[in-house]
This record gives structure tokens, C-alpha cells and sequence, in this order.
């Protein structure tokens, strides 16, 4: 009978031991979790360069299309010298163009405006990312340091019983 507490104990201090066991899988899981969140975020970078990318092409093209506006203007300032009579007629189609130079900074502002909206948004997702990652690692070193202190205060405790019956025994 004397035996039955020690056995006790030891089967205890096995069990503790096996609880133990499982935090690497814990370790690995959130080690996954954060390559996920990891791949998720370099999909999130490839996305936004994508989409950075064809904003450029877009710019690209405006620009074109002003240069195009340019070369129309020239050749209606060409067009005045050698026609005296359709001043008229000039005056309104330098008008027009006007009107598409202020459309076309009118959108060149609105890309940049657009463009200035996805790099915020991308910026403060990626931020919010990073703090979740962050808070995810706290919650998880808390909890493990957490887990450590019990186990540890019960593996001493077992010792020091396990240390008090062999002088026990020893003794008699």
C-alpha cells in the first residue's frame, strides 16, 4: 500500500509529460499559420505591383493621348498661318481643345486620386496584417509561457515529493 501514492505520482508526472508532447505540434501548426499568413501577404504584394503596373500602363496611355492633343494643337497653330480667313473656324476648334486638355488633367487627377486610394488601402491591409501576426505571436508566447510556469511548478513539486519519500525510504 505504501507504494500505491508513488505509482500515483508517477503516473501523474507521465501524464504531465505527455501533455508536454504536444506543444512542437503547437509550434508547428502556428508555424504553418504564419507561412500562411506569410504567402498570403506576398500574394497581396504581387497583386497590388500588378495593379500598380497597369495604372502606369493606363498613365502611359494618357500621357499618349495628350501627346496626341500636343501634335493636334500644333498642327492648328500651322493651320492659322496659312489660313487667314477661318480665324473664326480656329478659334472654336482651339476651344475644343482646350476642353479636352482640361478633361484629360481632369483624369490625370482622378488616376492619381484612384491611385493614391489603392496604395492607402493596400498600406493600412498590410498593417492590419502585420499587427494580427503580431498579436496571433504574443497570444501564443503568453499561452505557452503560461503552460511552462504550471508544468514547471508541478514537475518541482513532484520532485521535491519524489526526493522526500526516497530520503523516506532510505531512512528506514
Amino acid at each position: 500500500m505504501a507504494h500505491d501514492p508513488v505509482i500515483e505520482r508517477v503516473e501523474k508526472l507521465e501524464k504531465t509529460v505527455g501533455a508536454l508532447t504536444s506543444l512542437p505540434g503547437e509550434v508547428s501548426q502556428l508555424s504553418r499559420r504564419v507561412g500562411t499568413m506569410e504567402s498570403q501577404i506576398v500574394q497581396l504584394r504581387t497583386e497590388m505591383k500588378g495593379e500598380f503596373s497597369a495604372v502606369r500602363g493606363e498613365l502611359a496611355e494618357v500621357r499618349g493621348g495628350l501627346a496626341e492633343v500636343r501634335g493636334g494643337l500644333a498642327e492648328v497653330r500651322s493651320g492659322l498661318a496659312d489660313v487667314r480667313g477661318g480665324l473664326a473656324e480656329v478659334r472654336s476648334g482651339l476651344a475644343d481643345v482646350r476642353g479636352g486638355l482640361a478633361e484629360v488633367r481632369g483624369d490625370l487627377a482622378e488616376t492619381r486620386d484612384n491611385l493614391l486610394g489603392v496604395i492607402e488601402s493596400g498600406s493600412q491591409a498590410t498593417q492590419q496584417m502585420f499587427n494580427e501576426v503580431r498579436q496571433d505571436i504574443g497570444a501564443f508566447r503568453q499561452e505557452t509561457n503560461t503552460r511552462f510556469d504550471g508544468l514547471s511548478t508541478q514537475m518541482r513539486v513532484l520532485h521535491e515529493d519524489v526526493i522526500e519519500r526516497i530520503s523516506r525510504l532510505g531512512g528506514r
